[in-house]
């Protein structure tokens, strides 16, 4: 005869909770800290459609001139360069969003730094053009309250990324609410 009794595991679904226990919600950890950057593609697609414009003005005046000198192709290439130099500043463009802050930094020889509190945050905005649409990028602002009216941040890779990460921490540090 053998009487035993056969051990029966206990798991959450079928153990009843004691009356005093209190049930806690947990809530969510803060985000880790990320970073993003700029994607120059877009730019330098509008950098290729510029050089395309100049290209056909100068032919244009070479058309009806006869000879192209360097009166007519010096200041048609003085925006191609301009645009080139904006491309190479912006290149080092970077957000990096943390639980407390968000924190931009910029520049190549003299370096910008500006920090956003996200108790600060009232909302986050985003916008995104067909050519950012085509490489995935889009335009960030955060509006905050205080002296800085707003902070945008163009051509952000993993935009959308960035958008709920700030969203969700303007929401949490009780700000008004984020705008699409």
């Amino acid at each position: 005869m053998n009487n035993r009794k056969v051990p029966t595991r206990t798991t959450a679904s079928n153990r009843v909770a004691p009356k005093n226990e209190v049930t806690t919600t947990r809530t969510p950890p803060p985000p880790a800290t990320k970073t993003f950057y700029y994607n120059a593609s877009p730019d330098i697609v509008l950098l290729i459609i510029l050089g395309f414009i100049v290209i056909v003005a100068l032919f244009v005046i070479w058309a009806f001139i006869g000879a192209i000198s360097l009166f007519y192709v010096v200041p048609a290439c003085i925006p191609i360069v301009s645009f080139l130099m904006n491309i190479y500043a912006k290149s080092s463009k970077r957000m990096t969003v943390t639980k407390d802050e968000i924190i931009f930094k910029s520049g190549t020889l003299t370096q910008r730094t500006q920090s956003v509190p996200t108790s600060k945050i009232r909302y986050c905005s985003k916008t995104s053009g067909v050519i950012q649409r085509l490489f995935g990028t889009m335009t960030i602002g955060i509006t905050a309250s205080g002296d800085s009216a707003e902070i945008t941040f163009e051509n952000i890779k993993n935009g959308d990324e960035a958008y709920e990460l700030i969203s969700q921490l303007a929401i949490r540090n009780g700000s008004d609410s984020s705008r699409a």
